[in-house]
């Protein structure tokens, strides 16, 4: 079971770049890296709680792929497969 604050971080910024084209997975892992360490930078403690670790990209939380899933699955978030720059 996904983490619940991850979860809502997800909706949250999922929900504030609907309408952004170039958004994905990528800038999706990007944003909760920022939005975590921001936080804990400011305030001593992350959104999520969540561990990160290295991807090519970036990084990313260690339980994302479990919270989309989740997520898709409880109807709060969708799935779009888009066509960026020639590359699904």
């Amino acid at each position: 079971m996904a983490n619940d604050k991850l979860k809502e971080l997800i909706v949250y910024i999922a929900s504030k770049s609907d309408c952004d084209k170039r958004f994905g997975r990528t800038k999706l892992n990007k944003l909760l890296f920022y939005s975590d360490f921001e936080c804990y930078v400011k305030f001593g403690c992350p959104i999520t709680g969540d561990e990160y670790f290295k991807l090519k990209h970036g990084p990313a939380p260690r339980h994302l792929i479990g919270a989309l899933n989740e997520l898709v699955g409880e109807r709060a978030v969708d799935e779009i497969e888009r066509d960026f720059y020639g590359r699904k």
